[in-house]
């Protein structure tokens, strides 16, 4: 495969540097924003129970929340290390923006990218491939939320609902549209990878 290819190379370790500093930084927000939430919830209800119970469940939620990110993160980069191809980061995280840019329109497009740019815009177009798979689940998903609009009614969380059941739908066109690309210019450009 083109990742195990480029394993060594200064764009590789870029973008596995790039990726790790990303999950590092997510779970130091994560870590903060669960607590405070919670804290905040906390302030907002109140505890009326007399020993406070309720103290004890928003630290034990918080410290249980942020131990399974924690240890979700630890998974996928042991996973990473070990060679999976679903931990690996995309090789386009080891460039700077604007050649990140530059590639996917030419990948969008159809068009050759430079020599230096092949490998990472075939890694591209695979990624871009394999997306679709998350078009499978999207009915299924549409399918629970619109059961739980059915059984709860129309209140504030409904209408997050429904506004995330359009923004996926109307995501799907365009996930097709870049698969169908990415296809296009795997077939024009990368018969030498393979």
């Amino acid at each position: 495969m083109i990742i195990l290819a480029m394993g060594d190379t200064d764009v590789a370790s870029r973008a596995r540097h790039r990726q790790t500093l990303w999950l590092w930084g997510s779970l130091a927000v994560y870590a903060c924003l669960i607590p405070i939430g919670m804290i905040v919830g906390y302030v907002v209800i109140g505890d009326d129970t007399p020993d406070h119970s309720f103290w004890w469940f928003v630290l034990i939620a918080s410290g249980a929340a942020v131990l399974y990110v924690g240890l979700l993160m630890a998974f996928v980069l042991w996973r990473r290390r070990r060679g999976s191809r679903w931990a690996q980061p995309p090789l386009l995280l080891g460039v700077d923006r604007s050649r990140r840019k530059s590639i996917l329109k030419s990948v969008r497009a159809g068009e050759p990218v430079p020599d230096d740019d092949q490998v990472i815009a075939a890694d591209l177009a695979h990624r871009l491939i394999r997306q679709r798979r998350f078009i499978y689940i999207s009915p299924v998903l549409v399918l629970i939320w619109i059961l739980q609009l059915v059984t709860r009614g129309f209140d504030l969380w409904s209408g997050i609902l429904v506004a995330s059941i359009a923004l996926m739908c109307a995501s799907v066109p365009y996930t097709l549209r870049d698969v169908r690309r990415a296809h296009t210019w795997l077939e024009k450009y990368s018969a030498d990878l393979e």
